[in-house]
């Protein structure tokens, strides 16, 4: 299961680079404790490759307002909390996979609607090259 340190190494990679304050992330912790320890008991074991079912999950944590995760156009964050619960369904959705598939523009990784049309395609991308993937310890949809 998931705890505390976990969420610490989350807040710390998503939002350390660009906020480099040591103490953010501690600071940051004191206030997850009871909100994502509720979080945990209503996420799903499993999910589908459904757009829906992960834009639901997106929305669910959004309720908990967790620090890093809490603004809703904190997609970034919620997508890596999401991916590292379920690494072969719910692919990464920052700045630096929508440059990669040609589909940034400024702030394109805070849009519901960018995140809605990338899932199909990080699928589509993962299944395609799930053969030529198969040494490697990640998921493909990690490696895509």
């Amino acid at each position: 299961m998931l705890d505390l340190g976990w969420y610490d190494a989350l807040l710390y990679w998503k939002l350390y680079s660009s906020t480099p304050d040591s103490s953010l992330t501690s600071w940051l912790r004191g206030f997850a404790v009871e909100p994502l320890l509720q979080l945990l008991t209503r996420i799903p074991q499993t999910v589908s490759r459904q757009v829906t079912d992960i834009m639901d999950l997106v929305e669910l944590i959004g309720r908990y307002q967790l620090p890093g995760m809490a603004s809703s156009d904190a997609l970034p964050v919620r997508t890596t909390f999401l991916h590292i619960l379920y690494p072969t369904v719910v692919p990464i959705f920052d700045k630096m996979v929508l440059k990669a598939v040609g589909a940034w523009f400024d702030r394109a990784n805070k849009e519901r609607a960018i995140l809605r049309q990338y899932l199909p395609h990080a699928w589509t991308l993962a299944d395609r090259h799930a053969q030529s993937q198969a040494g490697f310890q990640e998921s493909p949809v990690r490696l895509i």
